[in-house]
């Protein structure tokens, strides 16, 4: 009998919730969950956000449920704050480096068969190189006008899967 493949998914939350964003649609985390993991054994979905430092209550409140309802779906929170500029550029990047850093990780520690990156940024370029080189499988799932052109080199075009292509699926009612 042949071992289940084992996946683990890696989302980049700022970057699809501004896709959605540009749609004036809404996701499902639980329905994005099932389409990407599909017949293989989910290890970890892993959600990385900036989020600003705020004292607003009621702000904190609902970011703190609506990480307490993904952590109920088995779906662990990062959260960075991010740094706002003077002239009030936000600055995210360290974002993408934890990501990264923990795909690239998680792969040397023999986690997981196949990284699911749920972003088309082409900054996690190099720890897609690594997961490659520790003879692992990496997916990318973006949306078709976000992937780089980065990205689209160094991933098999059968593993670059559009969400455009399954709104239906993922989209929250």
């Amino acid at each position: 009998m042949s071992k289940q493949e084992e996946l683990m998914i890696f989302v980049d939350h700022n970057n699809l919730f501004h896709n959605f964003q540009k749609i004036k649609r809404k996701f499902d985390y639980l329905k994005l969950m099932n389409l990407i993991t599909q017949d293989r054994k989910l290890i970890q979905m892993i959600r990385y956000s900036g989020t600003e430092y705020t004292r607003n209550k009621r702000r904190i409140y609902k970011l703190k449920r609506f990480e307490a309802a993904l952590n109920k779906l088995g779906i662990i929170s990062k959260t960075i704050f991010i740094k706002i500029l003077a002239n009030g550029t936000r600055i995210e990047k360290e974002i993408d480096v934890k990501l990264a850093t923990d795909m690239v990780a998680f792969g040397f520690k023999d986690r997981y068969d196949t990284a699911a990156l749920v972003s088309g940024d082409g900054d996690f370029r190099p720890a897609i190189d690594w997961i490659k080189k520790l003879n692992k499988n990496a997916e990318v799932w973006t949306f078709r006008d976000s992937l780089s052109r980065r990205i689209k080199n160094v991933v098999d075009m059968e593993n670059i899967h559009f969400l455009d292509d399954h709104l239906k699926e993922i989209e929250r009612k």
